[in-house]
């Protein structure tokens, strides 16, 4: 008889190639309507030069991830994909800076949005950052209240979104763009904007790139990975470069660069070209709500983003599986929303737009680092991988096939990164402590799970169909005599005792975790009852598993092992009494009893 239990939510296959890339496109293309005021404040004229090198870095991880996640439809993005071609230390690492991109993410955009509604409200930018703060707190309740996103409202929004770009650059070549306001702009290096400005403004543009991991991050509900993760990627690549390119040269003909950086354009650099074209009383509230919302959007996937790799992680073993427990009645991971939602309010309050941008590229190249280079080690470790798709344009290695594109991917992303550490003085410090405190935490988590001896390794469950007498205990003291009555009926029937230990987990924590969750008391107190029971000649194994309540539990084991349990052996006492009456209701098994009163 099967014991019902609630068992974890799988996601359903069910996205296409518009849906999968309209993740991609819906969490890059708001960069769009965030870089451009930035990237003129520095770049000046040479913007669209600044685009074009970040773009280089974009469209390498764009075809590693494409590889990558075809090969290993699975989530985690750049953490799974570390902790296989190198090593679960690496993994964390890509993790670890990818939670830093998420929750950056979610500052960043929700500074975004609320700077395009202060069109429609201006009151908001008194207290901007508290607006922030409540966009943040409101997108973080909608997620623990379990609303999931659609790949046909994605694909809708992000139609909607390409079309309302494409009609607006269209129109503003049309009717504003002047070439020669374009070719005057644009000034030699050394004079304008300076080779400091510009290399700064190269990692500020690496933001509008920031976000083709979302593709990968959902691998796992695309239909065909091998397929439709390959061309939505490249689609997205062509669709999101070309966008930015043109977006860039159209700006520079209509507004000029010192313009477009002023303090009240710096946060809605799209409305404010908007203001330069006709008909301005239709394009700026039209431009400013479209901003509005696809930033929210991409905040939004922040927040589901940051809790998709913090389970990544928790699952692999990696940082405490606290941080993945689900909420009781909603069955979403509360934990993580709330930590690192608080944590995106924090900077807000502490930073402004160009910090949060510094900080966000900084956790976005250490994941697009690791993903470019597992794609060169797995070609090497792993050269029989299936690969559904394979990053093109490869050269013969001591007889392996490395891509050209993932070596200029590695060079490139290692040359931007380095660029953001020198220039980006407050980013490199918070990113720098960030990966400090997670290194800590990660060796601090690992040193722990070594000192509690790893039962799962150390007494390996016999899977073979041998007879046994089943001890179901919750790590209670068995009294002399019961050890004496087990060990007895052990050696005259020539069977081993299985002791059994019911991990009973609230609603809040998925039953699927790993079984490695006994603190060290309670493992010392079973590991001396299987040397006691080992001394008095018996052959003990152990096993554990994890259920809602000890019944389920012994039934679901007693479901698996089928005929093979010969005995159940139980305290007869006032805790264990309920117990054994639903054992005996619920099998046929003979059920053994110990009173140690009498």
């Amino acid at each position: 008889m099967k014991c019902e239990q609630t068992q974890e939510v799988h996601l359903k296959r069910g996205m296409g190639l518009l849906g999968s890339f309209s993740i991609g496109f819906a969490d890059v293309g708001a960069d769009l309507f965030l870089t451009l005021g930035l990237i003129s404040a520095y770049a000046a004229g040479a913007r669209p030069l600044a685009i074009l090198i970040a773009a280089l870095v974009y469209a390498c991880t764009g075809y590693a991830y494409a590889e990558l996640a075809s090969a290993m439809p699975v989530a985690g993005g750049a953490s799974s994909y570390g902790r296989r071609a190198f090593s679960p230390f690496v993994g964390f690492l890509g993790g670890w800076g990818l939670i830093l991109d998420y929750t950056i993410d979610i500052s960043l955009f929700a500074y975004a949005a609320v700077g395009y509604l202060t069109f429609f409200m201006p009151f908001l930018r008194e207290t901007f950052s508290v607006a922030v703060a409540v966009l943040i707190v409101l997108l973080a309740l909608i997620n623990m209240l379990g609303i999931k996103e659609s790949s046909r409202f994605n694909t809708m929004l992000t139609m909607f979104t390409i079309l309302i770009v494409s009609c607006f650059i269209a129109f503003a070549f049309s009717t504003k763009f002047d070439t020669n306001v374009f070719i005057s702009t644009i000034k030699p290096l050394q004079e304008d904007p300076g080779v400091h400005n510009f290399l700064y403004a190269i990692t500020i543009a690496m933001v509008t790139f920031i976000g083709i991991e979302s593709i990968s991050q959902a691998a796992e509900e695309t239909k065909d990975p091998g397929k439709i993760i390959p061309r939505a990627t490249g689609l997205a690549i062509y669709v999101v470069i070309i966008f930015a390119l043109v977006a860039s040269v159209m700006v520079l003909g209509i507004i000029s660069p010192q313009e477009l950086s002023k303090p009240e354009n710096i946060d809605n650099p799209m409305t404010a070209v908007a203001k330069k074209l006709p008909f301005t009383n239709i394009l700026v509230p039209i431009i400013a709500f479209a901003g509005a919302l696809i930033c929210t959007v991409s905040a939004n996937t922040g927040v589901i983003g940051s809790s998709r790799v913090v389970y990544a992680l928790s699952k692999n073993g990696m940082i405490s599986r606290r941080l993945c427990w689900l909420h009781p009645k909603y069955r979403t991971p509360w934990v993580s929303i709330i930590l690192f939602s608080s944590l995106a309010i924090v900077l807000v309050f502490g930073g402004d737009l160009v910090f949060l941008a510094e900080l966000y590229a900084f956790g976005a190249l250490i994941a697009y680092l690791i993903g470019n280079a597992s794609v060169i080690s797995l070609r090497i470790r792993e050269p029989n991988l299936f690969r559904p798709y394979k990053v093109p344009f490869n050269i013969k290695i001591k007889g392996y096939d490395i891509p050209l594109i993932s070596i200029v991917g590695v060079i490139s992303c290692s040359a931007v990164f380095a660029l953001v550490a020198l220039l980006h003085e407050q980013g490199r410090t918070f990113a720098f402590l960030w990966m400090v405190c997670g290194i800590i935490m990660y060796f601090s988590y690992k040193y722990y799970k070594q000192r509690i001896p790893e039962i799962e390794n150390m007494f390996l469950e016999d899977k073979t169909h041998e007879s046994t007498i089943l001890v179901p205990l919750r790590l209670v003291h068995f009294e002399e005599d019961s050890l004496d009555m087990i060990a007895n009926v052990s050696k005259q029937n020539g069977l081993p005792v299985t002791l059994l230990h019911i991990i009973e987990l609230p609603p809040t924590v998925p039953l699927d975790q790993s079984l490695i969750t006994l603190g060290p008391t309670k493992q010392k107190e079973l590991f001396t009852m299987r040397s006691m029971l080992e001394a008095r000649g018996a052959r003990v194994r152990i096993a554990l598993r994890n259920s809602r309540d000890a019944v389920c539990g012994i039934m679901d084991f007693i479901d698996e092992k089928g005929k093979d349990v010969k005995f159940i052996f139980m305290l007869q006492h006032s805790e264990e009494s309920k117990t054994i009456r639903e054992l005996e209701d619920k099998c046929s098994i003979q059920i053994m009893t110990y009173n140690p009163q009498l």
